[in-house]
């Protein structure tokens, strides 16, 4: 679960680059999916390099 701060923080981005706003459930469902796919990235770079 994100903290408080960083899911308004995401929300305020999302408003701002996208011009809808998001409630705290479409939030902290697109923001998830976010880091899962950062995760996901990262790891493959990670494993990559060695």
């Amino acid at each position: 679960m994100l903290p408080k701060e960083a899911l308004d923080e995401f929300k305020q981005l999302y408003a701002k680059n996208f011009g809808e706003k998001l409630s705290d459930a479409e939030a902290l469902a697109k923001a998830t999916k976010l880091l899962d796919l950062y995760r996901t990235v990262l790891n493959v770079s990670e494993t990559k390099q060695t």
